[in-house]
């Protein structure tokens, strides 16, 4: 059974998940992140998904900024992506994605990992 099925954005996360098991497949195991995030630009553009990478956002407080942290994909300005890349899932990824979506202000995320083998993480607020 799918456990996205029935949620918020379905379908947008299936697209996105689908683009992310072609990228991952086709480029292969071991390269840097930023290798994996080029392709799945290439293919969020083929496939019709708007998708802005390493989208910047400031954090606020009382109207200053305190500085900025990037989103590595904002996608149709409703679903965060959070990539990584090695051999392990790095500690935190996903309170890093949380945090990103109380900032972005948005309800659904995707942890997409590019290890040894495809991880997949679906986070919503």
């Amino acid at each position: 059974m799918d456990r996205t099925e029935g949620t918020p954005d379905a379908d947008l996360t299936h697209r996105v998940i689908g683009c992310f098991l072609v990228a991952y497949r086709g480029v292969g195991f071991g390269y840097p992140e930023a290798f994996y995030s080029a392709a799945l630009e290439i293919l969020f553009r083929d496939a019709g998904i708007r998708a802005r990478r390493e989208h910047g956002m400031d954090v606020m407080f009382r109207g200053v900024s305190l500085g900025r942290f990037r989103l590595d994909y904002l996608i149709e300005d409703r679903l965060v992506l959070e990539l990584k890349a090695g051999h392990q899932m790095p500690p935190g990824s996903r309170a890093q994605l949380l945090t990103y979506l109380r900032m972005a202000k948005k309800r659904v995320g995707l942890l997409l990992f590019f290890g040894p083998s495809p991880e997949i993480e679906r986070v919503s607020l």
